[in-house]
């Protein structure tokens, strides 16, 4: 069981492939430190999938894009943690 003292809100990474323009998001989930739930969500879970991640790359602008499912026009890069630490999502494709 993950602890409490393990939980983060952090910042994600992703580029568009397609234009290679990269964003940085803040996530307002938790991110399990110690766990690996949270890498599952972006690496094979709902956030894997480029419908998904393009709602995260779109975060605050006023054109939101529909993106088909994929997996093949964002890459997560990493997330970073408020402490520093730095986590690779998408390292086979960085």
């Amino acid at each position: 069981m993950v602890s409490k003292s393990n939980i983060f809100m952090y910042t994600v990474h992703i580029r568009r492939n397609s234009t290679g323009e990269t964003r940085e998001v803040s996530i307002d989930y938790e991110f399990f430190k110690n766990g690996n739930s949270d890498l599952f969500w972006w690496t094979d879970g709902n956030f894997s999938c480029d419908c998904n991640r393009a709602d995260v790359f779109n975060t605050g602008n006023a054109v939101v894009e529909d993106v088909p499912c994929g997996y093949t026009e964002f890459t997560v890069l990493k997330v970073v943690l408020p402490d520093g630490t730095e986590i690779e999502i998408d390292s086979s494709t960085v």
